[in-house]
């Protein structure tokens, strides 16, 4: 009879297990682990915060150039036909 331990990990941090070992190989290695894995946090949320802010940005500002744009084409169009 064969048996089969199937175990996964996901994360952005080690498997616990692997975290001891780097530990036991380099005393503090856990900890530098950590602060590295915050520290990409940190820089991917403000990526993100950026990112989203930029859209937001864009979005009203093509809303007021397509308003600006309507504007002008009926102010046009008001104006060809009082002038005949």
């Amino acid at each position: 009879m064969h048996s089969v331990h199937l175990e996964q990990f996901s994360g952005p941090l080690p498997h616990p297990d692997t975290l001891e070992r780097y530990e036991q190989i380099h005393h503090g290695a856990a900890d530098r682990i950590f602060s590295m894995t915050e520290s990409q946090s940190r820089h991917r949320q403000v990526l993100e915060s950026t990112v989203v802010r930029g859209n937001v940005s864009a979005q009203a500002r093509g809303q007021w150039m397509g308003f600006s744009i309507a504007m002008a084409g009926m102010i046009g169009g008001v104006y060809l036909l009082r002038s005949g």
